[in-house]
């Protein structure tokens, strides 16, 4: 079911998600560089993911993530990261 958000608790959530996207790169980063991983390696898939977290972080302030669907979804892509950054450490 769709849920109807108004604009300013879209960009609410879109400025709490990005905070949380800033700090889990931070984190994501420090975790590549103990592990001796550069975040150029396009064959290393720890790099790769890397890449995918920053592109999620830059677009989260704009028209991508924009419904409570979009919205919710790249909440739970961060859960599991954080999740999985949280275990390597």
């Amino acid at each position: 079911m769709m849920q109807i958000m108004s604009e300013y608790d879209v960009t609410f959530r879109q400025e709490i998600l990005r905070e949380a996207y800033a700090g889990l790169l931070n984190e994501f980063s420090t975790m590549l560089e103990y592990l001796g991983i550069s975040d150029t390696d396009e064959q290393n898939p720890m790099a790769v993911l890397y890449w995918q977290i920053v592109d999620i972080y830059q677009h989260i302030v704009g028209d991508r993530y924009k419904t409570a669907e979009d919205l919710q979804k790249i909440q739970g892509v961060f859960n599991f990261l954080a999740t999985y950054v949280k275990s390597v450490q």
